[in-house]
């Protein structure tokens, strides 16, 4: 996959993964058996109940580790479930803050790679980017294992739309909230 540009958003940090979130510019168009095309969340996304994201969740990766052909490799697709920001707190590393960011959501699963998408099947037949993982500890040995293990992080979307349409259109921030009231050019085709 040749890549004609990056454009990294204004808080990326290039050590650690707080934030990490940036566009890129293929020089072709890609095509795959196991590609559909993926809507941006609307703006009020995460405004429904939290149950209503129960069952809905899935992340989706390569099936091996170092894919060979990114075009006809094999996708993975596991379901998740959204776990409760005070369990997701519980475990932060003791040297952060203590605070998940609100742009950020914990899950179940485990061994999550970095930067592969979360998404959610809507009852309409379309797909929207829930948030991108932030990668995953490591799947616990289910003959030692004690308890749920330490949930996975995600990078939520919706926060970052506005960015993304402006860059993507050349439009100025905020050109859109009055002329695109239902989300009409958050669906990346």
């Amino acid at each position: 996959m040749p890549i004609a540009d990056v454009l990294l958003h204004p808080e990326y940090k290039h050590f650690g993964v707080k934030s990490s979130v940036a566009l890129l510019k293929l020089l072709t168009p890609l095509a795959s058996n196991y590609m559909v095309p993926v809507c941006l969340p609307f703006r009020n996304f995460m405004l429904r109940p939290f149950k209503d994201y129960v069952e809905k969740l899935i992340y989706v990766d390569f099936v091996s580790e170092v894919p060979r052909d990114f075009l006809e490799e094999e996708k993975e697709l596991v379901y998740l479930r959204m776990v409760p920001r005070e369990r997701c707190i519980k475990h932060d590393n003791a040297n952060e803050s203590g605070l998940l960011p609100e742009r950020h959501v914990c899950t179940t699963g485990c061994d999550l790679q970095s930067g592969a998408p979360t998404l959610v099947h809507e009852h309409t037949g379309h797909w929207n980017l829930f948030a991108m993982a932030e990668g995953g500890a490591p799947c616990p040995d289910p003959l030692r294992s004690r308890g749920p293990g330490t949930p996975s992080r995600h990078i939520l979307m919706n926060p970052y739309v506005p960015w993304i349409t402006t860059a993507i259109s050349g439009q100025a921030i905020g050109s859109f909230s009055k002329d695109d009231p239902f989300g009409k050019y958050t669906c990346i085709l």
